[in-house]
């Protein structure tokens, strides 16, 4: 289908939304792209980058005394590990040369996902990047990698970030839906993203065994989606797959696409256990980076 043209990015909207950007670091391989992804994105968007370094220490009890009463930790151990993490933050930061960005390191400590949650609240954060390397089918099924969890309970937006790129190949956004019309919020943010990286809105509607559409009812679909939230600069694939999974893993390997937008719906706890993520699969095995947000269903507010 046809290719709109883009209006020109406006940097000062862009800029009103996106003050705060967090990048979990534990200063790996992935959290180093990330947090060099966060900074090229921070320079488009005037933004400040924020690096959280989490210090996890379990709590120990002693045995021996009565009621077992915790091991105090020698504050020095913990001070060396601050230490530490300033010279790798400098290093990593002296990696990076964005002149026009703020970027510090925060140091804190507690359980990973809890403390980066308390940090995104704190500083009032707009978006989140980090670093994932994937994880194996047990792994995905029972406990989940910290990014997974991050999707899951993250109220703000996530990208994830598999390796080093620069923001410039990210001409096309693949943007996976029903096409359903109530997720303003959600395809909002979704603008929002096409216009920091001037991209083309790739919409895909993946046709199943159990969400089965015709041509004439796709196309249907298709019009009333895009003129229902004035989108722009859209092509338009209706494509067949056995699954959702398979249909955006085989879009983001064949279209160039450098960015993949999905919706999620922050499933918890059993319900997660038994129904699987089709968001987290795809934050696994994508090589491209993956956006996030959790989507609520408008009709029930």
């Amino acid at each position: 289908m046809s290719l709109l043209m883009h209006r020109p990015m406006d940097v000062y909207y862009i800029a009103l939304r996106m003050k705060t950007i967090i990048v979990p670091c534990d200063f790996s391989a992935p959290s180093r792209a990330a947090y060099a992804f966060a900074m090229a994105m921070a320079e488009r968007t005037g933004s400040q980058v924020v690096a959280v370094y989490v210090i996890y220490i379990p709590v120990l009890f002693d045995p021996i005394t009565a009621g077992g009463l915790p091991i105090p930790y020698d504050p020095d151990f913990l001070e060396r590990m601050e230490l530490q993490a300033n010279e790798q933050f400098e290093e990593m930061k002296r990696a990076v040369a964005h002149s026009s960005v703020h970027s510090k390191l925060s140091i804190v400590n507690g359980s990973v996902v809890f403390a980066l949650l308390a940090e995104i609240t704190h500083y009032q954060a707009s978006l989140v990047i980090m670093g994932t390397t994937g994880t194996s089918a047990t792994q995905e099924n029972w406990i989940g990698s910290t990014t997974e969890k991050m999707v899951r309970h993250c109220r703000v937006p996530v990208i994830s970030v598999h390796k080093n790129m620069s923001l410039q190949p990210i001409k096309k956004i693949l943007l996976p839906s029903v096409l359903g019309l109530n997720q303003t919020a959600f395809i909002n943010k979704v603008k929002e993203l096409q216009e920091i990286f001037g991209a083309t809105l790739e919409l895909l509607l993946i046709n199943t065994p159990s969400h089965f559409f015709t041509e004439p009812e796709a196309k249907e679909k298709f019009d009333e989606f895009i003129e229902h939230y004035h989108l722009s600069h859209v092509v338009t694939h209706f494509k067949s797959f056995r699954t959702e999974e398979e249909g955006i893993r085989h879009m983001a390997s064949q279209e160039d696409i450098g960015l993949v937008a999905l919706a999620t719906h922050a499933r918890k706890g059993i319900a997660h256990v038994l129904q699987g993520s089709i968001t987290e699969k795809v934050v696994n095995h994508l090589p491209c980076p993956v956006w996030t947000m959790e989507m609520k269903d408008e009709r029930h507010h």
